[in-house]
């Protein structure tokens, strides 16, 4: 796990995620 990912609330990774 990188600590960026952590830093990103999980609704912004999902919102990456989709995009």
């Amino acid at each position: 796990m990188e600590l960026g990912s952590l830093r990103i609330p999980l609704d912004m990774q999902l919102k990456l995620n989709e995009d």
